[in-house]
């Protein structure tokens, strides 16, 4: 991933929080529409932010906004009370959809529910940290996961890519 731009490293505090994870799901939604996949979102959030038809089955997903932690990037998986304490059961879905969302960048990354590595009573890992200019480290001896392998679509501005037109050439030129 190109370096962020100034503008990137803004901190979302209190309500502004709430904007940034509904405008994650939007972001969510407008992808799946623009593949032709019908949506539908619950009117009772229950874990499921999304439903999304895939082939002839709906398929519930349940849609995370990325954090930046001081050069990290935090791929939640587990539901948390208000107070930051994990709650007592897991998400039932079939995909975590992480969007990151910047003024200069959208990433989202599918990941199926089977993939993310369990904790030993059974639930999701809190989170997965990742570099993204390296490997992450993983919190499963059982079951590794690499975020990146999970990425589904990636816009950029054309101020980033012209400030970092050598990490794009570089893309170019090694695929």
């Amino acid at each position: 991933m190109p370096p962020l731009l100034k503008e990137e490293f803004q901190v979302r505090k209190g309500v502004q929080t709430l904007f940034s994870g509904s405008s994650c799901e939007s972001i969510a939604e407008a992808y799946f529409l623009s593949k032709g996949l019908n949506v539908a979102t619950p009117s009772v959030d229950s874990g499921v932010d999304l439903l999304v038809e895939m082939g002839q089955v709906w398929k519930k997903i349940q849609v995370k906004k990325i954090v930046r932690n001081s050069g990290s990037y935090s791929f939640f998986f587990n539901a948390t009370n208000s107070n930051g304490k994990r709650k007592d059961k897991s998400y039932n879905v079939d995909y975590f959809l992480h969007v990151l969302h910047t003024p200069h960048r959208e990433l989202l990354f599918l990941t199926p529910d089977s993939d993310v590595p369990r904790n030993k009573h059974g639930q999701h890992v809190m989170s997965i940290d990742l570099v993204m200019d390296r490997y992450n480290r993983v919190h499963s001896k059982n079951k590794k996961l690499n975020i990146k392998d999970y990425l589904i679509y990636a816009k950029y501005s054309e101020q980033l890519i012209h400030e970092h037109i050598d990490f794009f050439n570089l893309l170019t030129t090694t695929n």
